[in-house]
Parts: structure tokens; sequence; C-alpha cells
């Protein structure tokens, strides 16, 4: 009798022949079995095809089409899958054996939660390193960190399939870059989410990624992302110049900075901010305390160097040009 899978695995494909079959492979020794592995080929143009056709496993599904984006690619996966739960998986990145097991086993005993993400090893060209990512696991730490950046590996994550239906899926606005930002931000107001301290994934910082190669434009897109997310969990307006200098100045985005709020401005949105997070629970509070006060110490110096050398070196520019103009007008007496 056949029986839908519980684990839908989407795995989008663009150009990945030299790392997908080992992906693929690490979803098949998974020690949890009852899952679907949904392969979109998103008009790869290498050997991509060819190695995903040699793999041969009933619980694979293999789509191909022109090439549309990754957003469209895992929508496209969505829209296919048959699971209650959806785990990501990129092509050049693994999953270790028990990876689905523990994400399925804490979404089953933690119903309060939309989406688990996992520790990593961060690898290189070496095939094994000593580089871990270990993001907070704790949900309140997460939604505080997500009001700036993002503290999930995307290749890691397994969403509940019905959180998708109440947020919405992956963007596919050609503007943002960030798109797991974008969702993950949709996602936590209104789940709570966390991330597994174990190290179940391995991340590729491959040279050509797209973190790298889109690096000023996906920047732009996350301070972008961050605002609307100080903004809602605030109440302020998104345009409101605290926020800008507050999201800004997290990323050493100078460039963005306005200028006009001082650091008690900063610093009573921040608090503010992380006050909303925590719903004004006591444990919370004291949970986020170290991670509060690291991330104002960043912002702080960043304000400092901003107004040091930026505002302040183009306010002397132009008093030197302004000065240089009128011993150049007005004659000596």
């Amino acid at each position: 009798m056949h029986t839908e899978p519980l684990v839908s695995v989407l795995l989008p494909v663009y150009n990945a022949a030299s790392y997908v079959q080992e992906a693929i492979e690490s979803i098949l020794r998974q020690t949890y079995r009852n899952f679907e592995l949904i392969v979109v080929d998103d008009g790869s143009t290498d050997e991509s095809g060819r190695v995903i056709q040699t793999i041969t496993d009933p619980r694979i599904r293999v789509v191909h089409q022109p090439n549309r984006g990754l957003s469209a690619a895992l929508n496209r996966a969505i829209e296919m899958a048959q699971g209650v739960y959806l785990a990501r998986q990129d092509a050049d990145d693994l999953s270790l054996p028990q990876r689905l097991d523990r994400q399925v086993d804490f979404l089953e005993a933690h119903p309060a939660v939309g989406m688990v993400g996992t520790w990593a090893e961060v690898r290189t060209d070496t095939p094994k390193s000593d580089n871990v990512y270990a993001p907070p696991t704790d949900n309140h730490l997460l939604k505080f960190e997500l009001l700036f950046d993002n503290p999930f590996i995307h290749s890691s994550v397994m969403i509940r399939k019905h959180v998708l239906v109440c947020v919405g899926v992956y963007t596919q606005e050609a503007s943002v870059r960030a798109e797991d930002y974008d969702l993950w931000s949709r996602i936590v107001r209104e789940f709570d989410v966390s991330n597994l301290s174990e190290m179940l994934n391995v991340y590729r910082d491959a040279p050509n990624s797209k973190l790298k190669r889109e690096r000023d434009a996906i920047l732009e897109n996350v301070i972008n992302i961050s605002m609307m997310n100080l903004s809602w969990v605030t109440k302020r307006d998104r345009n409101d110049p605290v926020i800008n200098d507050l999201s800004a100045l997290s990323h050493g985005a100078y460039h963005r900075v306005q200028g006009y709020a001082t650091s008690d401005d900063l610093r009573a949105l921040l608090f503010q901010a992380a006050d909303r997070v925590s719903g004004g629970e006591a444990a919370p509070a004291e949970l986020l305390r170290e991670t509060i006060q690291a991330r104002w110490c960043t912002i702080l110096h960043h304000y400092d160097v901003y107004n040091r050398y930026y505002k302040g070196g183009r306010l002397r520019r132009k008093i030197a040009q302004f000065s240089e103009m009128v011993k150049r007008t007005i004659p000596l007496l």
C-alpha cells in the first residue's frame, strides 16, 4: 500500500556537476527512511542533468526546467512536495546521516516550532575542517538575531509545510537576493524557531558561491529586510532614520547611514526591539543580555568610526573646499 512520505527534501540544482552526486547520496544515506527527494534541475548548462540521471532510487523525483532562479526552483519543489515537513538541501552541501531523524524527532516533540536548523561544519577545499558554524538555538535569541541578520544555514533547515501556507513561499522578486532571510523573517513573526546544537550539515564555502558573487547586492538587501523587521517589532515607520542607522551600522554599511540618530537614540531602539522580542519574560531577557550587549558594542564601534572618519571627514572636506573657494573669489585687502 502506498503511503505519502512524511518528509520532502527540496534540492534545487544549477551547474553543480562537481558536487550534486555527493549531495544526493548524503540524503539517500539518511537513517530516517520515510522521505522523498525532489530534485529541480534549474536549467543547468553543465553535466548536472546527466549526473542526476545516473542515480536511481524510487524516492527521487526529478524535474527539469528552464533557468528561473533559486526561489522559483524551490517554489516548484514546494508545489510538488507531499511531505508534512520540508527539508532543504543545497546541491553543494552535505547532510550527515542522522540529520532528518533528529529534526523530525524535534518537530514532533515541539509543535510550536515552525522551523528548525542545525549547526554545520564549514569546508572550503579541504575534505574536513575544524571550522564550525554554531548559531544560537534558543527561540528568543534567534528572533533577536533575525532582526539584523540570518542565523540559519539555508541547507540545514526543516520547515512544517503548513507554515508556508500561513506566511507564503520564497519571494521571486528580482530585487530580493537574500530570499532565505526574507522567508525566515516572515516565519518568525508567526512561529517559534530553533537550531539543533548538533553538527548535522556540511556547508561548502565555495569561492564562486552566490554569497561571494553578489556580496554587495545581498548586503543591501539584508539591510532592507532588517529595517522591515525592526519596523515590525517596534511598530515604528520603516523609513525612521533611527531604524535606518541601526540596521546600517550593525553591518558597518557607512554608505547607508543618514547620520541623524544619536547613540542614545540607537541604544533605546535596540533595547526596545529586544524587549519586544522577549515578550517581557525575565528568563529570555537574561539569555538575551550577552547577545544584546555584543550587538550594541558592534553598533557603537561603527557609530564612532562613522562620526570620526565618514561624517566628520565629509564635513571637514566641505569646509576646506569652501575655504579655498572663498580665497579664490575674495581679493585680499
